[in-house]
């Protein structure tokens, strides 16, 4: 009995953490598809930044780490502190190589 009573008060009082966690950084991530290049005309050989926007919808600062990758390739990463309700670019030079490229970023 005084088992399940420890079990019921640790479970009342990691809840409202839980929530109150997930409803900050629910408003917080990468802007969905947003990926763009400092040059226009991509060529073979040429180093280039490729970008992203992540956001932070929170009432605290947050600190990510974004990756960036072709395919499954991961071609670097940049950790960001992004101040609350800020929209901030992140950015990694990238040497561009021959081939089909599918260029994406994710928030590690």
């Amino acid at each position: 009995m005084r088992k399940l009573f420890i079990y019921s008060l640790l479970i009342l009082f990691l809840t409202p953490v839980t929530f109150i966690y997930s409803a900050e950084t629910m408003n917080s991530g990468l802007i969905p598809g947003q990926i763009w290049y400092s040059s226009e005309k991509l060529v073979e050989g040429q180093t280039v930044n490729i970008y992203t926007a992540v956001w932070n919808g929170g009432k605290n600062p947050i600190t990510m780490k974004v990756e960036f990758y072709d395919k499954n390739v991961i071609l670097g990463s940049r950790e960001v502190v992004v101040d609350p309700f800020e929209l901030k670019n992140v950015s990694i030079p990238w040497k561009i190589t021959a081939g089909e490229h599918a260029i994406s970023a994710k928030i590690i």
